[in-house]
């Protein structure tokens, strides 16, 4: 197969500005000892016992550890508390951002690698210490790692500060979600720095949802907290808020290099990176607003891979020998949240209706093309503990068609209703999913107005929970029947402020769960609060989505974690594919 290299790149013309191309230039690969002046090495590097990755990293010249990754759209704001880019936001953070742990790494029969949920290991922190009855985690730091690029020592205190400042912002900490779930104690006993170099977090109780969470990314970055306060200062802002909006710095593999807006993005290794060496040194994040661009790039060898595409070109690039489909069968909900504060969806009879109506298989198997499983309830069937028994939703299409009307005519809609389905322009299955609901639901008088809205509307109406009604794909990273419910149906949670859904009983439910120490108890709990949400018809479950990424097949190493964000430092070319 043909190699990707970089001067196969300089073709890309209509699609990638030319500035973007003069930095391509601009990295072209060094001189020779020869075309410089300077001797050369006499003998090779015998590279006789290296395979993989070691042998990859060992013989590539430097066009070779260019990435160059084609995106959808580009962040309107380097300030995670307050980008809406929410998938692309998070995959800067985890390659710019260091944090205390990491999901640990473990290699499937098949010779795949996946980032274990339940278990974790050190990325930051270089010891880890849990009590005996799981309620007490020790996380230490090495002495003398530094941010980049200000050389600021990292510090336990930089954890404290990236934690408050979430709290500042009204973004809720993931850990405080965790704290409300374990225990009616609230906070717990909380977050503690020993000394500059160990944090300590305690639990009031045990909850089965601890370890699955200490994996997650977003639980302990650890970010420059004095160069946000320096950048503040004058203006008494301790968070930096401005400094925020067009700043990152790292403590993690990667930093960001450059930036073009609505262009470009660069990302370099970080000089003070202490761990693994990355194989790429450079990864360009390149914006091509439309799919089937990033499409034709990716086949053509001019991108290494391609993000955000379809269910559909998904599936038509499967048989392409020259990329390769990485497909991971996740929890990422396909969803129609629905306003429990508007009319007409204040009303359970309505919500139910709508859910009769629905045409779920027609979706899963005409938009989703092998890249979507049908979910029945809050809890899809990939998480440990989903209990789909008591879906009422699927009759036979005479008989919810009749159910539907006497529901709505009790609900005092009998000659029909109105409603908006506000979609993401972003998201193309968002488009073909609304007219297949659409016309489903006007054979019971429904009429539904499908409002395409460009993506930084559409995010900003789920974060202010003016949406009537949306389709949406949401993904709790934490694969536990609790966590899922509570970040998206609990009354404290960033569904109540999506659409106003709470429900009291169901929520007492998960807190009794979140600390019963028996499993079979602790389901039992879990299977009542998923019958409650489904008669209660708190959203519409649609189904639940695949995780795909499109790369080119001479990309290796890549490892499929909870969270679906690439960990860029994980991969490498291989040639000999």
């Amino acid at each position: 197969m043909q190699s990707k290299k970089m001067s196969h790149r300089f073709t890309i013309v209509t699609v990638v500005s030319l500035l973007c191309l003069a930095l391509l230039a601009a990295c072209a690969p060094a001189a020779t000892p020869a075309d410089s002046g300077q001797p050369a090495d006499t003998a090779a590097a015998d590279t006789s016992d290296l395979t993989g990755r070691e042998l990859a990293l060992a013989t590539a010249s430097e066009e070779d550890r260019t990435l160059i990754v084609a995106v959808s759209q580009d962040l309107s704001t380097l300030d995670w508390d307050a980008s809406g880019a929410f998938p692309r936001m998070t995959e800067t953070q985890v390659n710019v951002l260091g944090s205390w742990a990491q999901p640990a790494i473990i290699e499937l029969e098949d010779g795949s690698m996946v980032g274990d949920a339940l278990n974790f290991e050190p990325m930051l922190a270089d010891t880890m210490v849990i009590s005996m009855d799981g309620t007490q985690w020790t996380f230490q730091l090495p002495e003398g790692m530094k941010h980049y690029p200000s050389g600021n020592e990292i510090t336990a205190n930089d954890y404290l500060y990236y934690k408050d400042r979430r709290g500042n912002m009204r973004v809720p900490p993931s850990l405080d979600r965790l704290v409300r779930l374990a225990t009616e104690e609230e906070p717990l006993k909380g977050f503690e720095v020993l000394d500059d170099y160990t944090f300590r977090f305690n639990a009031s109780d045990w909850t089965p949802i601890l370890r699955p969470f200490m994996s997650c990314c977003q639980f302990g970055y650890l970010i420059d907290s004095q160069a946000y306060m320096d950048a503040g200062e004058a203006e008494g802002d301790k968070w930096g808020q401005e400094y925020a909006k067009t700043n990152m710095p790292s403590s993690g593999p990667y930093y960001i290099h450059d930036r073009i807006p609505n262009e470009l993005m660069e990302f370099r290794t970080n000089p003070n990176w202490q761990g693994k060496e990355p194989f790429f040194n450079r990864i360009l994040f390149t914006v091509v607003p439309e799919s089937a661009d990033r499409v034709l790039l990716l086949k053509a060898g001019e991108v290494d891979m391609a993000q955000d595409l379809s269910a559909k070109e998904i599936n038509d690039l499967r048989d392409d020998a020259s990329v390769s489909i990485k497909q991971v069968r996740i929890g990422d909900m396909i969803v129609m949240p629905i306003n429990h504060n508007t009319e007409p969806f204040n009303d359970k009879r309505v919500r139910q209706a709508v859910s009769y109506l629905m045409p779920y298989d027609d979706i899963i198997n005409n938009v989703w093309f092998g890249s979507a499983e049908r979910s029945f309830g809050p809890v899809p069937a990939m998480v440990h503990g989903y209990d789909h028994s008591y879906w009422p939703y699927d009759l036979p299409q005479e008989e919810a068609l009749a159910k539907a009307k006497e529901l709505l005519a009790e609900a005092g809609y009998a000659d029909g209703l109105e409603f908006d389905l506000n979609i993401d322009l972003g998201t193309p299955e968002q488009a073909s999913m609304a007219k297949i609901i659409q016309s489903a639901l006007a054979a019971a008088d429904i009429t539904v107005n499908i409002n395409p809205m460009p993506r930084a509307a559409y995010q900003e109406g789920k974060n202010q929970g003016t949406h009537t009604s949306a389709l949406d794909t949401l993904f709790p990273w934490t694969a536990e029947p609790g966590y899922f419910m509570d970040i998206l149906l609990g009354c404290a949670s960033y569904g109540n402020r999506y659409s106003g859904v709470c429900l009291e009983e169901a929520d007492a439910v998960i807190r009794e769960a979140g600390t019963t120490v028996d499993e079979d108890a602790r389901f039992a709990l879990y299977s009542e609060a998923q019958r409650l949400h489904i008669d209660n018809a708190s959203w519409i479950w649609l189904g639940a989505r695949y995780f795909n990424l499109a790369i080119g097949s001479d990309i290796a190493g890549y490892v499929a974690f909870p969270d679906t964000r690439t960990r860029y430092w994980h991969l490498y070319r291989d040639d000999s594919k």
